[in-house]
Protein backbone atom coordinates (compact mmCIF):
# COMPACT_ATOMS: atom_id res chain seq x y z
CA UNK A 1 0.00 0.00 0.00
CA UNK A 2 3.02 2.41 0.13
CA UNK A 3 2.32 3.89 -3.66
CA UNK A 4 -1.49 4.51 -2.81
CA UNK A 5 -1.58 8.12 -1.14
CA UNK A 6 -2.55 8.14 2.50
CA UNK A 7 -5.88 9.37 1.73
CA UNK A 8 -7.20 6.11 0.11
CA UNK A 9 -5.66 4.16 3.24
CA UNK A 10 -9.37 4.32 4.98
CA UNK A 11 -11.30 3.75 2.36
CA UNK A 12 -9.65 0.70 1.44
CA UNK A 13 -10.11 -0.63 4.82
CA UNK A 14 -13.96 0.05 4.82
CA UNK A 15 -13.21 -1.84 1.18
CA UNK A 16 -12.36 -4.74 2.29
CA UNK A 17 -13.94 -4.60 5.64
CA UNK A 18 -16.95 -7.02 6.48
CA UNK A 19 -18.91 -4.49 8.03
CA UNK A 20 -22.20 -4.06 5.64
CA UNK A 21 -22.75 -7.77 5.73
CA UNK A 22 -22.54 -7.18 9.23
CA UNK A 23 -24.63 -4.47 9.89
CA UNK A 24 -27.48 -5.58 7.67
CA UNK A 25 -27.94 -8.90 8.95
CA UNK A 26 -30.08 -9.78 12.10
CA UNK A 27 -31.80 -12.89 13.10
CA UNK A 28 -35.43 -11.09 13.17
CA UNK A 29 -34.03 -9.78 9.65
CA UNK A 30 -36.34 -6.84 9.99
CA UNK A 31 -33.27 -3.66 9.82
CA UNK A 32 -34.06 -0.15 10.78
CA UNK A 33 -33.92 2.23 7.93
CA UNK A 34 -31.44 4.75 9.87
CA UNK A 35 -29.28 2.15 10.32
CA UNK A 36 -29.30 1.25 6.51
CA UNK A 37 -29.41 4.81 5.63
CA UNK A 38 -26.03 5.19 8.00
CA UNK A 39 -24.64 2.48 6.00
CA UNK A 40 -24.96 3.77 2.96
CA UNK A 41 -23.64 7.47 4.08
CA UNK A 42 -20.42 5.76 6.35
CA UNK A 43 -19.26 3.24 2.85
CA UNK A 44 -19.92 6.62 0.09
CA UNK A 45 -16.80 9.13 0.34
CA UNK A 46 -17.85 12.32 1.61
CA UNK A 47 -15.75 13.83 -0.47
CA UNK A 48 -12.71 13.43 -3.03
CA UNK A 49 -9.34 13.91 -2.29
CA UNK A 50 -9.34 17.06 -4.05
CA UNK A 51 -12.16 18.31 -1.51
CA UNK A 52 -15.22 17.92 -3.66
CA UNK A 53 -18.60 17.33 -1.15
CA UNK A 54 -20.31 14.34 -2.08
CA UNK A 55 -22.77 14.63 1.20
CA UNK A 56 -24.78 17.63 -0.37
CA UNK A 57 -28.16 17.49 0.82
CA UNK A 58 -28.58 14.41 3.03
CA UNK A 59 -32.08 14.95 4.09
CA UNK A 60 -33.20 14.46 0.06
CA UNK A 61 -30.92 11.58 -0.03
CA UNK A 62 -32.26 10.05 2.71
CA UNK A 63 -36.04 10.46 1.32
CA UNK A 64 -34.53 8.89 -2.25
CA UNK A 65 -33.39 6.08 -0.66
CA UNK A 66 -35.83 5.14 1.51
CA UNK A 67 -38.12 4.99 -1.77
CA UNK A 68 -35.45 3.26 -3.28
CA UNK A 69 -35.23 0.23 -0.21
CA UNK A 70 -39.49 0.51 -0.49
CA UNK A 71 -40.00 0.24 -3.97
CA UNK A 72 -37.38 -2.82 -4.25
CA UNK A 73 -36.43 -6.13 -3.64
CA UNK A 74 -35.38 -7.19 0.22
CA UNK A 75 -31.65 -7.75 -0.88
CA UNK A 76 -31.67 -4.11 -2.71
CA UNK A 77 -29.61 -2.16 0.50
CA UNK A 78 -26.57 -5.03 0.24
CA UNK A 79 -26.53 -4.82 -3.84
CA UNK A 80 -26.17 -1.05 -3.35
CA UNK A 81 -23.21 -1.47 -0.69
CA UNK A 82 -21.42 -4.05 -2.81
CA UNK A 83 -21.74 -1.54 -6.15
CA UNK A 84 -20.09 1.42 -3.94
CA UNK A 85 -17.86 -0.69 -2.63
CA UNK A 86 -17.15 -2.27 -6.42
CA UNK A 87 -16.73 1.31 -7.70
CA UNK A 88 -14.53 2.92 -5.40
CA UNK A 89 -11.89 0.09 -5.82
CA UNK A 90 -12.43 0.52 -9.47
CA UNK A 91 -11.64 4.18 -9.40
CA UNK A 92 -8.71 3.76 -6.91
CA UNK A 93 -7.06 1.40 -9.43
CA UNK A 94 -7.87 3.34 -12.34
CA UNK A 95 -7.28 7.31 -10.71
CA UNK A 96 -10.68 8.34 -10.82
CA UNK A 97 -11.90 8.92 -7.79
CA UNK A 98 -12.15 12.56 -8.34
CA UNK A 99 -14.93 11.46 -10.83
CA UNK A 100 -17.49 10.13 -8.37
CA UNK A 101 -20.87 11.42 -8.34
CA UNK A 102 -22.86 13.43 -5.74
CA UNK A 103 -24.60 10.65 -3.48
CA UNK A 104 -27.43 12.44 -4.53
CA UNK A 105 -27.02 11.89 -8.14
CA UNK A 106 -25.73 8.38 -7.77
CA UNK A 107 -29.37 7.36 -6.09
CA UNK A 108 -31.32 9.39 -8.09
CA UNK A 109 -29.21 7.60 -11.76
CA UNK A 110 -29.62 4.29 -10.32
CA UNK A 111 -25.41 4.42 -9.80
CA UNK A 112 -25.15 1.01 -8.49
CA UNK A 113 -26.38 -0.57 -11.56
CA UNK A 114 -23.53 0.17 -13.58
CA UNK A 115 -21.31 -1.81 -11.49
CA UNK A 116 -22.98 -5.51 -11.23
CA UNK A 117 -21.67 -8.46 -9.31
CA UNK A 118 -20.01 -9.96 -12.10
CA UNK A 119 -17.49 -6.67 -13.24
CA UNK A 120 -14.65 -4.22 -11.53
CA UNK A 121 -15.24 -1.59 -14.03
CA UNK A 122 -18.25 -1.03 -16.55
CA UNK A 123 -15.93 1.21 -18.55
CA UNK A 124 -12.46 0.28 -18.21
CA UNK A 125 -10.51 -3.40 -19.06
CA UNK A 126 -9.29 -5.07 -16.11
CA UNK A 127 -5.50 -4.25 -15.49
CA UNK A 128 -3.09 -5.73 -18.07
CA UNK A 129 -6.07 -5.66 -20.97
CA UNK A 130 -6.74 -3.46 -23.75
CA UNK A 131 -9.41 -1.59 -24.80
CA UNK A 132 -11.86 -3.25 -27.58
Amino acid sequence: MNDIPNYFEDLLKKLTSDYPENMTKSKNKVVDFEVLFEELTSVYPKETHNGRRLHGNLKGCKKTYEKILKSGPPELHNKIIASIKRELSSRITYDSFNYLKMLATYLNQEGWELYPEDTQSPHLPKHGQKFA
